[in-house]
């Protein structure tokens, strides 16, 4: 809900890749015709829902921690921004 997850695939990624519904597809998915599958669908993106499920859960003031590998480092430039941006609240990111 946060992240739009399209502009991070279109900027950070060069459309390199495909969103998907969590961090990695379930098994049996992999083939291309089966990425997209509805079932699997990725959340829409929505600030506003986000930052309400993030207040309801009591998460304010808490900092979130990323990683990310050299070459996606953009990727999570991109992602840390959508979650400033979102939520409200303080994002570090480690580059490995």
């Amino acid at each position: 809900l946060a992240v739009d997850r399209e502009r991070l695939v279109r900027e950070a990624l060069a459309g390199r890749a495909k969103p998907l519904a969590g961090l990695t597809p379930p098994a049996g998915i992999l083939t291309p015709d089966r990425l997209l599958h509805p079932f699997f669908a990725p959340y829409p993106h929505d600030p506003g829902r986000a930052r309400a499920l993030w207040g309801a859960a009591g998460a304010g003031g808490k900092t979130i921690r990323l990683g990310a590998f050299g070459k996606l480092a953009a990727a999570g430039e991109r992602v840390a921004a959508d979650l400033r941006a979102a939520l409200g609240v303080e994002v570090e990111l480690s580059v490995f």
